[in-house]
């Protein structure tokens, strides 16, 4: 009678992974949190909807001027009601 290798690894390192990632999520939330308190002290409430307004503005700038305007064509609507 042989004994063959179990197929799976040891059962101690699984925890080791679990650990890791919660200490990495903790650390994540950690930077966020401070991050955000950091910001929400320096800057006011007009001062961050300026900057979000002014950033998606710019973006939609640059988006239209890559992307050629949709221009519908007359056979498409040769026989839909008017």
């Amino acid at each position: 009678m042989t004994k063959t290798a179990p197929s799976s690894t040891p059962n101690h390192r699984q925890p080791h992974g679990a650990l890791i990632l919660l200490v990495t999520m903790l650390i994540v939330s950690g930077i966020n949190y401070a991050l955000n308190t950091v910001l929400t002290r320096l800057l006011e409430p007009d001062d961050i909807r300026r900057a979000i307004t002014r950033i998606a503005h710019e973006i939609i700038e640059r988006l239209s001027a890559e992307i050629q305007p949709l221009v519908p064509c007359e056979h498409q609507y040769a026989g839909a009601p008017r």
